[in-house]
């Protein structure tokens, strides 16, 4: 008996696929976190941009273009929290708390104006999975890390390009600085606002993430509450890797 028939490929492959958006909501929340600011928002972040990633391609027929406005959900998002907690010292969790309901709510009434339905939007076309046959040869890996969209391999890579970022670099050196002493930070000449709104919005735009593959990467329609915790699921995780 091969290790192929004890083990099935295909269920690692899957894993991987549902892993994403987990993936990218724990490294937005890095972000958010090593500049001092609780991202409890994440969960509504990923949903608003699951919605208008979808919205935007049902009246452009272009994924691209939905991407980009899944993305610039997460931007506003993201200065919007920046705003409330930084700029006005606003309570974080409430902050964050306050934008999940408004994402549950206003994808709800959204989905009910525009396609009659707070259930489920109508299919569009979402981005197509890549293969390579370079990966397809690669015994037992390659069956897993092939046929994914670009989303996936695009989670992988933040992991190291973040990691590389905050730890290796005077840029990330300072984003942590003004969220570990943000006293000391200021009197060393870091602008702790600055760099404190610029780590929000950062780590809404990587959550924002998520949710763009969620539906345009892995189901191709929007549905209500389609994030199921996710961010939840993603903030634990990220706290449980020590911020790393």
């Amino acid at each position: 008996m091969s290790l192929s028939q004890i083990i099935n490929l295909s269920l690692f492959q899957a894993q991987l696929r549902m892993a994403t958006p987990i993936l990218f909501a724990a490294l937005g929340g890095l972000l958010c976190e090593r500049v001092g600011v609780v991202n409890i928002g994440l969960e509504g972040i990923m949903l608003t941009s699951a919605f208008f990633g979808v919205l935007v391609t049902y009246f452009t027929s272009s994924p691209l273009l939905g991407f980009l406005g899944g993305l610039a959900s997460g931007f506003l998002w993201g200065l919007v929290i920046a705003v409330l907690t930084v700029r006005f010292f606003g309570n974080q969790i409430v902050v964050g708390t306050g934008v999940n309901v408004f994402g549950l709510g206003l994808s709800a009434f959204l989905s009910q104006k525009i396609w009659g339905s707070r259930g489920a939007s109508e299919a569009v076309s979402g981005f197509a999975p890549l293969r390579s046959d370079l990966l397809a040869r690669l015994p037992y890996l390659g069956p897993v890390l092939n046929e994914h969209t670009f989303l996936v391999y695009l989670a992988i890579a933040l992991v190291f390009v973040l990691h590389f970022f905050l730890f290796a670099t005077p840029w990330g050196l300072r984003l942590r600085a003004v969220g570990e002493n943000p006293q000391a930070a200021d009197t060393a000449g870091i602008n702790v606002f600055r760099y404190k709104t610029l780590g929000v919005v950062a780590g809404s735009l990587v959550a924002s993430l998520g949710g763009v593959f969620l539906s345009l990467g892995h189901l191709n329609f929007f549905a209500w509450g389609m994030t199921s915790g996710r961010g939840f699921i993603g903030l634990a995780a990220m706290i449980f890797g020590k911020w790393t």
